[in-house]
């Protein structure tokens, strides 16, 4: 929604495919070490939870200063 808007965004993957999401300079990306199974997604993989919070909040800080 917030890219159909126009509006910064952070998306945060984990065991996702990222391709699921069109990244621009304002709309960003971030995902986890997962290896992904386009075909079988891993409902046991709780990966995104070891995303850094830093790495989060610095690329917020970023869109926010853009």
């Amino acid at each position: 929604m917030a890219w159909g808007l126009n509006r910064a965004s952070i998306t945060i993957f984990g065991p996702t495919p990222v391709n699921r999401v069109y990244e621009t300079p304002i709309n960003k990306v971030i995902s986890s070490s997962s290896m992904v199974d386009h075909y079988k997604l891993n409902k046991e993989d709780f990966s995104i939870q070891e995303i850094d919070p830093a790495r989060i909040i610095t690329m917020a800080r970023g869109l926010l200063d853009a």
